[in-house]
């Protein structure tokens, strides 16, 4: 558990705390951890949660204060799931799918050097 406080220091994890779709390092774990001690601790990432763990630790919500996998959509507060929202459950089917179609089509008319890639990922 973290030191008391109103200080909350939120960190992205991809490409941040560790090298993109990699585990964290040693090194910068046991840094986190050591700052843990002093200040709030939270991690935010465009991941789900079973990449969280991968990538953080299967211990991911006991290590931080804070955990926000799914862009926030999900939320983590000491160990705790306090919150989870689904895009495809608050707008229906039909509103997701003009969604999907409208970026499809927004990324169809961008020039890249190269375009390769997942575009739209739930």
């Amino acid at each position: 558990m973290a030191a008391p406080g109103a200080v909350l220091c939120l960190l992205d994890v991809d490409g941040t705390l560790t090298t993109p779709q990699q585990k964290i390092t040693k090194e910068m774990d046991d840094f986190l951890q050591k700052l843990r001690q002093k200040i709030k601790i939270g991690v935010v990432g465009t991941l789900d949660f079973e990449e969280a763990q991968e990538q953080l630790g299967n211990d991911v919500v006991e290590k931080y204060d804070y955990v926000f996998p799914e862009n926030g959509l999900v939320a983590y507060q000491d160990g705790k799931c306090s919150c989870k929202w689904n895009i495809q459950s608050h707008l229906g089917e039909v509103l997701i799918q003009d969604l999907i179609n409208y970026c499809l089509s927004c990324n169809a008319k961008i020039k890249l050097l190269k375009k390769r890639g997942t575009f739209i990922e739930f």
